[in-house]
Order: structure tokens, then sequence, then C-alpha cells
């Protein structure tokens, strides 16, 4: 009989566990905690172990909800009779601490996921502990960046004791004979002191302890330490000598404060306004920006200016307090100070080129006795500081100084002496490493041989000693070293050069200093934006694009080769273990540059990795490229490197001694095999086999390949074993990065990403192919097409990341185009057109019946109406398979619909293809199915919208069913679809725009098929129209046209334009002839051309017929347009460059030796009547080409440069404009509420339009009154006869919450209208609103940016498609309104409207020639030079004279006028025909003739009739644009200049001129610097949206833009309260109120000297700032999310 005996349960002797900061008892060296178990509890094994649990197990919830510090602790609870010291026989310690517990694991296995115990209580007892790890209760990230002026105390805390004095970096190595030398050691005090930080992985600080992390995997790693050097005198920061030098911050200081009492040169009484001035601007305003500086500064000058002014009669205050008329410092440039009454200088400072050149401060030139103050006393930087040192704080804040007390120093934050550096900060290693060269050798960092140079300077000035002289001629030699080390970008150029290493092999380059960094030299992009707009290289694929209809539209097809490379990081879940095991056992391929594709069978291993099967369905885990453990940095890689353990074959080099120098010869002596054991199964078995088999065969061919195949499945199953263990270890919590599947998320995307819908997600689908493809629906967003376009894929690594992929950028959440509202997915070119094949009646398809014979519908239009009686019909064909009713409509036979729709289906999201199961009711002769009818089956019940189609025919939808219509592109194609709305209606937003994708995709399909089965083919004989009827119209058209061109242009050259007949010219344009007839002419010509154009349109159409292939494409909107039709087959007409013809060639009027001269006839001038399909004479196709690549050549190189960095600006500017919860636009970075909704009704800036809501202005209602009937059953949309009286309601809160817009057309349709349940009626209205409000944090300002930047540069790229026909857009007006320009106004326009009294021509044309702004040069013919008169001839003008009613004797009293009190002097006498004007006071020794010429041209600058800064002036009769009855106007062409900030010249001078005619209240302009002035911001902004609203939508504008998005851009312009514009002056950099942000614009220069001196807070809470200071961006569902968890 067998005992057995008891199973003994192991005791737990070390675990792990979490306590506070408050549970730890320290007790002198050693650590306890007191540890009480009630129940059961498990234990982690060990801190790695503990720190998974914490992250990962749903059991460790309590544990997270701790607040505060949190520490892992290792528990040690060993015997003591395990110990070393009882083994040697020490007695037990009677403070030994051990309590026995038991592991219980095997029977109560609580957490089998994790490594561990189970221990069952009541425990309670003391342990000593151990602790190892710090867990913060959240991720610390930068909350706020204070930009403050270094002051000498902060340095010095920032230093401590780490002081640089030592000029040499390295100590000297130990030379030996028998020894290699060793590695020099950075000298202890010197520049790269180890003090300072650690710079490897090999070396540790020497003030931390800590090593450096190079490579960022490290926990915890030296993030390097400040040092200093004590200079030997103060010395100016260079930083606040930058910009204009004499302008600079620290110039401009000096110029106001006093020298001997260090105070600001004004007294109180203009001093404390300023004071409370800069408090408001800084403290309450929070204009801590260089606008914010440049607004105290000025008002600093205003002030200085005020009381310093001078006056001879009346006297300035300044004069009046020295009792009489003296110089004052405006002229002096000597301040007299009203608090000290001392006299000191203004200083300025100045830089020389050179080395050994001087920096130095001097009184600046003014009037005022040679022995004062003398230019050549030099004032030495000590002098200068020691006056800055004692300037008050107040007096500080009144020139802009932030002198709160920096806690930390308590010194104020900004302060005028912090301009002189006193101690030189030496920044940390870590941010200067040396440079390895290709030798292997470490070459020194430019920062730290500059910080050398610094230390030299300094130390040679300390070793003048008391030389006061010399010391201080020599002041200038470390100005110029700490100088070069903040940048090289000066006066004084740099030191040295340095070495640089690279791919082009060794070149030499400027040394770089700190500021260097941010900003280089030249045009490279500074450091800030390269870290915001660097590209992303890693998990990213770059290929060329191909069409693949099979995708759906949400899908990418991603070749496999691709899969396999790129990666995606999974977290290990009890769910996916053991797929990711697989994937961590097939491993991944080598990489290495250069590398070629993989094959085939590697394609397989790698792709697939481990197959497996369930219920049919085949599943496989592809491969994993490393494994990332969790809650650590460290990363296992997968990869098959040959030099890895991977490798059965690979060897070792070993490095011994006595094996040198016992094979010295012969180095293979000393290779070692690493796995001796696998190479003998290689090599005995495998090798050894293979040989055999092929014993006795010649051609080893076979067996070589065969070695081959074995050796590669050899090592790669060797690799599979190596990495079971890897598996094997895999853990809940583990990160692994394995390859892409079938259903991962990726990014896609095209540069130049022009707008939202650039970068879109959607899901992998892995596909035996070498690009990416997708489905071509997806393709118009992107601008893109398959010649050769290339886009990129970016793999989401974090789960955020691929969730936002999924929420935000997923295709069917982008549907809707952002800049408009109506689909941009939708059915593109092909599948426009075949829905208009199934939809269009095609008349060609219809026959007539005669007596004894069948015509055609073309053949029948031909006949007179006598032989038309002969016939009978239309009738419709039949082919067997579909055919067309009598009205040309397509049906199809049961089995020709079957066979299409056997081309039509979609995939599920598992990507089961699925297919139309059920026909329905044939709806023709009751067995055909008409092409409607096929459409139908498509739409989804509940969907109902009725429009009009291009042509102006009804098109109408109701509850699913095509009931009547053609579907062109208004109803189905991309940018034009109107059935957006009624699926936002029907089903919701979310849904609703899930169903609409869906519908796009499998509808395209059927558009598809619609090509082959109905067919459609285009040759060359549908765009050839040869027919005489044809060539003979032509010939007519182009003859009239040719003539009225060639009448105009002959009288242009002869200058006989005034004598052409009445017919050539309208009501206005005679005026217009007046002064500019070029322009006139050319006005003219295109009139005669646009409609030559339109009639040949026209006539190419009608005989071409409907159903001309050519036509198709063009009037279903499928591609092409009208232009396309006219050039191909009917006639070119007229070649333009720049929107206007050739006039200049061989010479001005002859533009090709072709051409005889004085031939001004259409031909000579381009104007051609051949087409592309006839072919072209050569010398107009010359033209055409030359003209189409001009218009090409300004697209590319002209307005696409500029619309790109139009896109730029804005998007600096406004990317912190976000909707809030409550709906509000809010600044974020500023924390100011802009406006409280979006537009005037907060719908989202692309709400679906529907065709009811062409420009987006309201909400489409046409789905709400399709929806609902009246009484009588019949659709509010609908007329109703019945309907008799409106419906009494009941205002509802729902109904009141709907914007007024919206309300009053549903209000109004009550009026008229019967209905049971008004109620009812304005719930839905008022859900449907709120499905389409905008969503709170959608970045409106970012998404309206890049709505304005792309059909700007759209517009751009289209130029030259017109081949020359069509103009390139311009941007300059939309560039200078949004940059708010105040040097000049584009397109300046002014409306005076009479009044009553003056309402009428006469008068309006009679102010408007006195409004005309002339200059001599206008009313001058010629200007004759009489050199021995001593001086010229002007002809006048009498006729321009005439027509603007200009006095020719006001002329001669003028010019006399100027000539005696201004210069030059002349003298005016009159002639016949003009005046003479002759010189005075003109020394005899000067030239003549060169000074005739000076005269000339100020004679012909001299403004002589118009307003002041006017322009030519117009008449108008046309109704004010808020409404009533047209009324004459007087239309100005200005005001040419703006006046910011004060009344406009042209104005004022209106209003004392002609004020008495116009009504002042009515006026209308587009200087939204005068309305500011006049009528306030609110004005000025409205002003600016009606410009910007008419240039993008107008019909001449450059696109679409939603209002939404223009109010919003321009509600930011005036943001902080006064007028802004959106580029570098404005809120790009000026006026922004982050360091980063204004950085991270342009001219960092400009933020980094304001923000400092204003110490700006930096709350990073806009987006360049987060991105930058690595804080995560609280925008979007964030912002949202962060705002609900607080409430």
């Amino acid at each position: 009989m067998v005992i057995q005996e008891p199973e003994s349960i192991p005791l737990i002797e070390n675990f792990s566990w979490f306590f506070t900061e408050e549970e730890l008892i320290v007790e002198g060296n050693k650590t306890f905690v007191q540890f009480d178990i009630d129940g059961v509890q498990w234990l982690p094994a060990n801190p790695g172990e503990a720190y998974r649990w914490y992250l990962y197990s749903p059991n460790a919830a309590s544990i997270r909800a701790k607040s505060g510090m949190m520490h892992i602790v290792q528990v040690s609870n060993i015997p003591y009779g395990k110990t070393a010291r009882a083994l040697d026989g020490e007695p037990e310690p009677a403070d030994w601490l051990y309590t026995e517990m038991l592991d219980v694991s095997e029977r109560l296995d609580l957490e089998p996921e994790y490594t561990g115990f189970v221990v069952e209580g009541p425990i309670s007892a003391k342990f000593s502990v151990n602790p190892r790890h710090t867990i913060h209760p959240s991720t610390k990230q930068v909350g706020a960046i204070y930009s403050n002026m270094m002051s000498p105390e902060e340095i010095k805390m920032l230093s401590g004791d780490r002081v640089i004095r030592h000029a040499d970096v390295l100590e000297s190595p130990r030379q030996s004979t028998t020894q290699l030398p060793d590695i020099p050691k950075p000298i202890f005090g010197g520049v790269s002191d180890l003090r300072l930080g650690a710079t490897t992985a090999a070396e540790n600080c020497m003030t931390c302890g800590l090593p450096a992390d190079p490579d960022g995997t490290k926990e915890y790693s030296c993030p390097g330490h400040f040092g200093r050097i004590n200079l030997a005198t103060p010395v100016p920061n260079y930083l606040y000598l930058t910009g204009d030098i004499d302008n600079s911050p620290l110039i401009k200081t000096l110029k106001y404060v006093c020298l001997n009492c260090s105070k600001v040169v004004l007294p109180d009484e203009y001093l404390n306004p300023l004071i409370e001035q800069a408090k408001e601007v800084m403290y309450e305003n929070g204009m801590t920006s260089p606008d914010g500086y440049k607004i105290i500064m000025n008002a600093l000058n205003d002030a200085y200016n005020a009381y310093y002014v001078e006056r001879k009669r009346d006297l300035g205050p300044y004069q009046l307090t020295q009792g009489g008329p003296v110089p004052t410092p405006l002229t002096t440039k000597v301040n007299h100070c009203p608090h000290c009454n001392e006299y000191s200088p203004i200083l300025q400072f100045k830089m020389t080129f050179g080395m050994g050149r001087r920096a130095e401060f001097f009184p600046m030139q003014g009037k005022r006795p040679r022995d004062q103050f003398p230019r050549s006393q030099v004032y030495a930087y000590d002098v200068v500081h020691a006056a800055l040192s004692k300037v008050p704080n107040d007096h500080a804040l009144a020139m802009a100084f932030n002198t709160e007390i920096d806690t930390l120093t308590d010194q104020p934050r900004s302060h005028p002496r912090y301009f002189f550096w006193e101690l030189f900060p030496i920044a940390p290693n870590g941010i200067r490493p040396p440079q390895e060269s290709p030798n292997g050798t470490l070459e020194t960092n430019d920062l730290t041989q500059l910080y050398v140079n610094v230390v030299k300077a300094n130390q040679a000035l300390m070793d003048l000693g008391t030389d006061a002289n010399k010391f201080r001629r020599s002041e200038s030699i470390l100005f110029k070293a700490c100088t070069q080390a903040l940048s090289t970008q000066t006066a004084f150029g740099t030191p040295s050069v340095a070495m640089r290493f690279g791919g082009s092999g060794t070149t030499t380059d400027a040394l770089k200093g700190v500021y260097d960094r941010i900003k280089p030299p030249g045009q490279a992009k500074n450091h800030i934006r390269r870290i915001n707009q660097s590209k992303v290289n890693e998990h990213t694929i770059y290929s060329v694009i191909t069409p693949n209809p099979d995708l759906r539209i949400d899908e990418i097809g991603i070749p496999r080769g691709a899969c396999i490379r790129l990666t995606v990081a999974e977290q290990v879940t009890a769910e996916n273990i053991e797929r990711l095991r697989d994937a961590v056992i097939t491993g991944y391929p080598y990489e290495r540059r250069g590398a070629g594709g993989l094959s085939k069978a590697d394609e397989e291993r790698y792709f697939f990795g481990k197959v497996t099967e369930v219920n049919g369905e085949k599943y496989y885990s592809g491969g994993a490229k490393f494994i990332q453990k969790a809650g650590t940095k460290a990363r296992i890689s997968l990869e098959e490197d040959p030099n890895s353990r991977y490798n059965p074959f690979r060897v070792e080099y070993i490095k011994s001694q006595y094996l040198m120098e016992k094979y010295q010869g012969d180095s293979s002596k000393r290779i070692r095999q690493k796995d001796p054991e696998a190479l003998n199964e290689w090599y005995q078995q495998i090798l050894r086999g293979i040989r055999a088999d092929y014993r006795g065969v010649e051609d080893k061919t076979n067996m070589y390949a065969a070695i081959e195949a074995a050796k590669r499945d050899f090592k790669y199953e060797y690799a599979k074993d190596k990495r079971r263990g890897y598996a094997a270890g895999l853990k809940i919590g583990d990160i692994v990065h394995r390859g892409l599947r079938s259903g991962d998320m990726i990014v896609f995307t095209r540069a130049p990403a022009l707008h939202r819908q650039n970068v879109m997600a959607g899901k992998v689908r892995p596909l035996d192919q070498k690009a990416i493809s997708f489905n071509p629906t997806i393709c118009v967003p992107f601008n893109a097409d398959y010649d050769g376009d290339t886009m990129r894929c970016f793999v989401p690594q974090s789960p955020e990341a691929i969730q936002e992929c999924k929420d935000i950028l997923d295709v069917n959440k982008q549907i809707m185009h952002s800049r408009y509202g109506r689909p941009t997915i939708a059915s593109d070119q092909d599948e426009t057109s075949g829905a208009y094949l199934l939809t269009f009646p095609n008349k060609s398809k219809l026959i007539y019946k005669g007596k004894d014979t069948t015509i055609t519908y073309n053949a029948y239009q031909k006949l007179d109406d006598d032989e038309k009686k002969k016939f009978k019909g239309p009738h419709g064909t039949f082919d067997g398979r579909i055919g067309y009713d009598k009205n040309g409509h397509v049906y199809f036979t049961k089995k020709a619909l079957i066979e299409m729709l056997g081309l039509v289906y979609t995939r599920d999201d598992e990507g089961n293809v699925k297919y139309i199961t059920e026909l329905p009711e044939p709806d023709f002769k009751r067995i055909y199915y008409t092409g409607k009818s096929v459409v139908s089956m498509f739409i989804p019940e509940g969907i109902n919208c009725d429009w009009k189609d291009s042509t102006g025919e009804e098109v109408s939808i109701r509850n699913g069913q095509l009931l009547r219509g053609t579907l062109d592109a208004k109803g189905v194609k991309n940018g034009s679809m109107v059935l957006g709305a009624a699926f936002i209606y029907h089903f919701n937003y979310e849904l609703g725009i899930r169903k609409l994708a869906d519908f796009i995709d499998h509808i395209n399909r059927l558009f598809f098929a619609a090509h082959l089965y109905v067919g459609y083919t285009i040759g060359i004989e549908d765009v050839s129209l040869t027919t005489p009827e044809f060539l003979e119209k032509k010939t007519q058209l182009y003859n009239e046209a040719s003539e009225k061109i060639e009448a105009i242009t002959k009288a242009f050259f002869d200058k006989t334009l005034d004598e052409l007949p009445e017919e050539y010219f309208d009501e206005f344009s005679r005026h217009w002839l007046t002064y500019d007839p070029y322009g006139w002419m050319e006005f003219t010509i295109s009139k005669v051309t646009e409609d030559f154009d339109d009639e040949i349109t026209k006539l190419t159409k009608e005989l071409q017929g409907t159903a001309n292939q050519m036509n198709i494409a063009v009037v279903s909107g499928a591609r092409a347009k009208n232009l396309n039709i006219q050039q191909m087959s009917g006639a070119y007409g007229q070649v333009r460059v720049g929107g206007t013809r050739l006039l200049s060639g061989v010479k001005v009027g002859r533009l090709l030796s072709h051409y005889k001269e004085e031939d001004y006839s259409g031909e000579a001038f381009a104007f051609t009547p051949d087409s592309y399909a006839d072919g072209f004479r050569p010398e107009h196709y010359f033209l055409g080409s030359i003209a189409g690549r001009r218009s090409m050549m300004e697209s590319s190189m002209g307005a696409i440069q500029d619309s790109g960095y139009l896109e730029h600006r804005l998007k600096r500017a406004c990317e912190n404009l976000m909707i809030d919860e409550r709906g509000y636009l809010v600044n974020l970075r500023l924390g100011k509420i802009l406006s409280f909704q979006t537009g005037e009704d907060g719908l989202q800036p692309f709400h679906a339009r529907g065709p009811d809501n062409k420009n987006g202005y309201s909400l489409s209602l046409q789905p709400l009154f399709l929806g609902h009937v009246c009484k009588h059953n019949k659709t509010l949309f609908d007329e109703c006869d019945t309907c008799q009286v409106g419906t009494p309601y009941r205002k509802t809160t729902k109904l009141s919450q709907i914007p007024v817009n919206i309300r009053k057309p549903i209000l109004e349709k009550l009026e008229i209208r019967e209905i049971e349940d008004p109620t009812g009626l304005f719930n839905r209205a008022h859900e449907y609103y709120q499905e389409s409000k905008a969503r709170p944090g959608e970045m409106i300002g970012s998404t309206g940016a890049a709505n304005v930047g792309e059909p700007v540069t759209q517009a751009g790229l289209r130029a030259f498609h017109g081949g020359g026909k069509g103009t390139t857009p311009t941007i300059d007006r939309i560039v200078q309104i949004l940059d708010l320009s105040q040097s000049e106004i584009a397109q300046p326009s002014t409306r005076f409207y009479l009044v009553p009294e003056h309402n009428n021509e006469q008068d309006a044309q009679h102010l408007a020639n006195f409004c005309s702004t002339l200059y001599m040069s206008d009313i001058t013919k010629l200007i004759k030079y009489q050199p021995e008169e001593r001086g010229v001839d002007v002809m006048l003008d009498y006729d321009v004279m005439e027509t603007f009613e200009v006095d020719p004797d006001f002329i001669f009293r003028f010019l006399s006028f100027k000539g005696k009190n201004e210069k030059p002097k002349f003298d005016v006498t009159e002639i016949e025909g003009g005046l003479r004007i002759r010189t005075t006071n003109v020394p005899g020794y000067i030239d003549i003739d060169s000074y005739l010429l000076v005269l000339r041209e100020f004679i012909e600058k001299y403004q002589v009739h118009g307003l002041i800064n006017g322009g030519r002036a117009f008449t108008d009769f046309s109704p004010h644009p808020m409404g009533g009855e047209a009324r004459w106007q007087v239309v100005i062409n200005g005001p040419e200049s703006p006046s910011p900030g004060r009344a406009n010249p042209m104005m004022e001078n209106a209003a004392e001129l002609i004020g008495q005619y116009y009504d002042e209240t009515l006026t209308v302009s587009n200087d939204p610097f005068w309305a500011a002035h006049e009528y306030g911001l609110e004005a000025a902004l409205a002003c600016i949206k009606e410009i910007f609203n008419d240039q993008m939508n107008s019909d001449s504008g450059l696109g679409e833009l939603d209002i939404r998005y223009i109010d919003a851009l321009i509600d930011n312009m005036g943001s902080t309260g006064y007028l802004a514009g959106l580029a570098k002056s404005g809120h790009m950099v000026s006026k922004s109120t982050s360091l980063i942000g204004g950085i991270g614009g342009e001219d960092p220069g400009l933020s980094l000297r304001a923000h400092p001196i204003m110490g700006t807070v930096d709350r990073l809470e806009g987006m360049v700032e987060a991105v930058t200071a690595g804080k995560d961006l609280v925008i979007g569902k964030a912002y949202i999310e962060k705002k609900l968890s607080k409430e």
C-alpha cells in the first residue's frame, strides 16, 4: 500500500503592491507598510506584472481610482531561516518581519492572464518594502509657457554652481607608446562639462547621475542642465537690437529713459495715464503680443511728442515749463528730465561690419551745441546698463514691460535691466551633441564652438584688469561673441565655418547660433513651422493610383507586399492573443534600403501567416515586426535580419587578445558559429539528402534551385522556432506591431491637400497587385486621375487615432463637401452619363412609318410639313433585349435586366458580395422594365425630392420612385447632387450620411453597367460637322464678326474710335472711350467674339442633335462644356492671353509676318473659324498653342503659388476657431466668444443643400414639405386648389428655437394650407434643424481656411484647360481684403446715392464728371521740349477736357500757382493749343535737357480735377443694396488708398464739395477702414463680409463657400476689439497672444522680441503651440468630452 504525501502549499516570500505616498512608513533608511487583507486577494509577482495589471485589468479599477502619487513597491516576506545570515548562524533579530502567507492560486486563479499569487485573509501585518516605480496620476504635460526676459537671478537659479570658465572642451588624452589613447573626456568647467548633461547612453550626467537617451527608449534619462558664464561686463542682448536697430526695443527704451535718474522723461500727469493704459492692455485685455507692444509704445511716443512739441507762437507744454520758446528734445536729441531736471542724450547704437569693428552707444545727432554731448563720446556698456537697471517698475510698465513679480526669483518678469547679459546662459549638452564624422571621430557642435568663443572673449576682457580704456575698447569683442552665439545672421557674420557630412559629401556652412536653430538663414522654414508641417515617413506607402470599381467607396486596395511592410500597433487582449501569437511566430521579412519587392513565396508566407477556418470562413494571422512589452519602451524585434538570432548561419567574431596574437594573419580562425546544432541539421540531413537525390544527374540546375528553396524554408522554420518563445511569453497589455489585415483603417491623401476631403480614411483590402487602388467614385475630392497620379497612405497607430479615422475621416462620413454641403463623393463622369442614358428621352431611336418605308426621327425632322403627313409616329424600337418607347425612354426585357444587374452589387462590412434578389413589377406593357423603374430599385423608400435638370425640365422622386424627368449632373453628380438633404431629413444626419454613401456606392455600379447594355461610344464623326448648311451659316457668322472686329481695331489705330456708328456704343461707353480707348476697344470686341461663340455653340448643338454622343456628355453634365463643343465641332473663335487679344508680335498692330501691315481683320488678330475636328491653319495653331502655354505658366507660377500661401496664412490665423458645446463660435487661443452661433442660424456650414437652397443661406425645407400633407392629401410642397384658409397654430417652445430665416417659410406655408397637426410639423422641423446644426467641437476656422484655398487653387489649375480661351483668375482682391492691406485697395468702389431733388441723369452725369480724378497726363496730348526756351510746351486734349467739363482757365491758374509756390519753379504762358511752361531760377551749369525731363515728370503727376485720392467716376441707375426703388448714383473707383484709423481724404473731400447732392446715410463703399472710422467695427466687418462673399459666391466668383465660413473668418478679424487682418501683420503673427503660435507664422524675431518683454503666459490652447509643446490638443471631440467630464 502506497501512502501519498499531502501536497504542500507554496509560501509567498516576495510580491508587489500599490501604496500611496502617505501609506509608506519611513524609519531611518528603511521603508515599511501596513498591509491588511480581509478576504481573498490577488497579488502581482513582480513590479512589471503589477504595472501591466494596473493598466489593463478591470479588477484594478479601484487602484486606478486612487488620487495622488502611487508607488509600486516590492514587498519582502522571507523567513529568517532562509537568509544568508541565518545560514551563518546569526540569531534572528528582534525586529525581523515575517508573516506566513500561502499561495492558493492553484485553487483560486483570480487573474489567469497575469503572473501572481492568491492569498486568503484575514491578514494584517507590517512588511519591509523597497519602492521601485512611481505611477503618476496622469501623464504630465506642459500646461503653460511663461515668456519672460531672462533676469540674472533666473539664469543663476537655472545654472546653480555650473559656472563655465575654461575655453577647452575636452581633456588632453594620456599619451602612450604601447596602448591606444583613451577617449578624451569633457573638461570640468568647460562648455561641455558633464554637469550640463550627458550626451550618450554610455556616460552619466554629473548633476543628476542619469545617462542620455538619444534613442528615446529609456524610462529615466538626463534632461540636461543649464550652465552660465559670469561676464566681465554687461553686454547688450542682440535679440533686442534686431529688426530696424534704431526702432529696436532697446534703443526705443533708451529714448524715453533719463540716464541720470533712470525715470521716463515725462511728467507724472502724462506718465500716469500711460501706466493705466499699459495695465489695461497687458493685464485686463491680455494683449501680450507684438501688436499690444506696439499699442503701448505708440501711446508713449504720442505722449512724448505731445509734451515736447515745438511751437513758435502757442507754446507747447515743455516750453511753457521752461518759461519761453526753447528747443526741445525733438530737435536737440537731448532729454530734459522733469523728475531730476538733468539733461541726458538720446543714445543710438551702431554695429559695423568686419573683424575688430566696434559696437558702441553714442549720442544721437541733433541741433545742439557741439560741445554738448558730442557724438564722439562713447557710453560704456556698464554705464547704459546701470541706467536701465534703476528704472522704477511703474515707469517700466509704461514702456510695455511686464513688471509682475516672478515668484521664483522675486524679480520683475521683464525689466529694461534684462536688455543686457550679466550672466550668459549656456544651453545643456543634450541640445548640442557632438557630430560624428565619416571617419568615426566626433566633431564639436556649432553652438559649443560659439560658446568657446564667448569664454575666450570674456577671459580676454578679464585679463585687461584695471586698464579702463583698453577694457572699454575691447568690450565690443565680448558683445560680438555673445551675439554670434545667439545668431550669425548679424553684421558680424560667423567667426568660422563648420563641416557638414551628408549624402552629397562634405560641405562647409556657417556656424548656427541659438536663434539660427529657430529661423535658419535664407528661405528655409523656421523650426516651429517645420515641426507642424513636416511630413511623417513611418508607416507610409507612396504609389501611383489605379481604379478598381470592384472596391467599395470606403475600401482602399493595398498591395499584399505593402500590407506586410506596413504595421499597426495592436494591444494584446484575451480575444486576440492567439491570433497575435500566430502573427509573432510568422514574423517579418528582412528589410533593407534598396531591397526589391518580396518574392511570391515570401508574400504568401508573411502575408497569410497561419490560416484557420471557422464555419467555412478562412482567417489569417499575418505577420508581425516587433513586440513592445507592457509599460516599457523596449522592443523585441521579429525581423529576420541576417545578423539577428533568427539566422541559423550567423557567426560571431571572437575578440580575444590570445587569438589575435595566435592567428595574426588569418582572421577566419577567430570566427565561431553561433548555433552549431542547427548547422549540423542543415549540412548532415537536409543538404546531404538533396545532393543524394541528384547524384548522377549531370545538369545540376534543378539541384541548386532545390538547395536555395530548402535553405529559405530552413531559415524560415528556424526563425519561427525562435519566435515561438516570444509568442508564448505574450501577455495581455503587450503591444504587437503586426502587418495590415483586411478591415484595418488607413488614411490616404494626395498633395497638395487643398481641403478637408483631401485627407480621408478607408478600410484596407489587401490585393495581389503592385499599386494603390480605389473606387473611381472617390477620385474627385483629390483632383486626381489615372495618368500617373500618385497618392500617399498612412497607417494610424494609436487606438485614439484609429477611432478618429472611423468617426471623422471615414469616407462614408465625408460624403458632403465641407465647402458647400453637397455630395463631393457621388457619381463622376462615366456614372453621370450612365444615369442620363437610363432616363433621358433618346429621340434618335424613334422611327416614323410610311406606306412603303420607315425613316428615323432625325430624317423626319428635316422633312417639310407636306412630307411629314405621309408618315405616322413616332414609334419606339426594340432589338429583342432592350427597346425605346414612343417618347424615347429605354426599357429592358427581364433577361436583359437580370444580366445588367449581375454587374451591380455591393459588399457588407465583412466583405460579402450582395446582389439585388428581387425585381420590381414590370412598368411597361406589363412585361418590360423602364430605366426609371430600374433606377428606383436603388432609391430608399421615403426619399422625396423635386428639382429641375440642366435643361429646365422637372424631375420628381417620391417615396423612392423616380416618377419623371432625366437624371443628369444636377441629380447625381458630385458637387451638384441635390438628393443629400432628402437623405438627411428622412434618416437623420448620421444614418442619412451612411445611407447616402451606400446608395452612391450601389447605384454607381448600375450607371457603369448602363454604358454596356444601353450603349455609349464616341468617335470622330460625333464631333465633325461638314454639312453645307452648317458651313454656310458658320461662314456668315464669322464674316459678320470679323468685319466688326476690323472696323473697331482700325479705328483704334487710326485714333477715330469716336467716329464709329452709334451701334458700337451703349449708354455709357462713350464716356469710357474718352479716357481708356484701349479698354473700350477690347471690351467691345470681346462682346462681338462672345456673341459669335454663343451663336456657333447653339448652331452646333442644334445640328448635332440631343442624342449626339458629345452632346450627351455635355448636356448630362458628365464631362466637358459648351466651350468644348464649340472648339471641337464648331469654331475656336478668339485666341486670348490673360483675357485679352494679342495685339503685338512683329510690332504693335501686326502679330505675325504672315499678315500684311495695316491688316486689321479678325483673322490677323487670331480670330479663327477653324475647329479641332477640321484642323487649324498653322498660324492659328501656333497662336493658340502659345496662348495655352502662357495660361498654364500664369496659373502654375502665379495664381497657384499665391493661393497656397493665402491658405497657409488663413489657417495659421484662424486654426483656433471652434464651435463649443453651446454652439458658440470661440477663439480657443484668446478664450473669447466671437459669435453666439455660426451665421444667423447656427447651421453647420456644410449642412445638406437641397434644390430649394442653392446658396445655403437657410435650411432646405423641401423634404419637410414633401413629407407632410394637407387635409386634402396633397404635400405641402405641391399646390392644392382645395385649401382655402390657413391653419391656426400655437407657438411652441420648439418653434421658437428655430431661427427666423427657417421658421418664416414654415409659417408662411401655414397661412395658405390646412393641415391636421401643426405642432407635429414644428416638432419635425425642430428635429431636422437640430440634426443640421453645427456640431460641437467643429474646427470651423481650419476647415474654412482650407475651403478658401481649395477653389482659388482649383481656379488657377483650370486656367490652362481653356487652351488660350480662358483667363487666369486673380486673387488680389481676396488677399488684400483678408490681409487688410494698408497700402492700397484693389478694385475700390464707392457709390454716392443722389438726394431726391438731384435724382436725375443730367445731375448724375455732371457730378460724375466733376468727381473723376484727372492728372495732367490725362488731359495732355503731347509735351514738346523747348530747350532754347528753357521749357516745354504742353498741348492740351480739349476733347477730354470738354467731356469732363474741365475749365482751361483753371488749368492755367492751377499751374501758375504751383510754379510760384512749389519746386521746381516755373512760369506759365498760353500758346495756341496749350500752355508753355518755362523754368525759372535754374543755374546755368545744369544740363537743361535733363532738367526738362524732370520738369515733365512733375507736371504729368499733378492732379488737376476730381476728388482727392479718388479715381474715375461713372453714373448708374439701380436700387440700393438694402432695397427700394432704383435711383441715380455716382460710382467712383476710389478711394485708391486706405486711411486706417482716420477719416479718408476722398470721403472728406466729397462731403465738402458735393455733400449737398448725395445722401450720406446711403453711401456704399468697399473700404473697410472708412466704414470702421465712420460707423464702427461691426460696420467694417459687414463690409468685408460682403466683399468676400461677392469674390467667392457671385456668378464670376472663384468658387462656392458657405456664408457661415465667411462669417467665422471675418468675425475673427474683429476678435481683439478692433480691425485686424489675418496675415503676418494681423492674427497670424502680430496679434497672436501665443509666442509659439506667432513663431509658427513668420518672422519669429518679431514674436521673440515682444512676447518676453510683455511677459506672455501661453496656455497652449491653440493648435500650433499645443502640437509644438507636446500637449494633447483639446479640440473637437476631446474638447466636448472634457467639458462634459467637468460638468
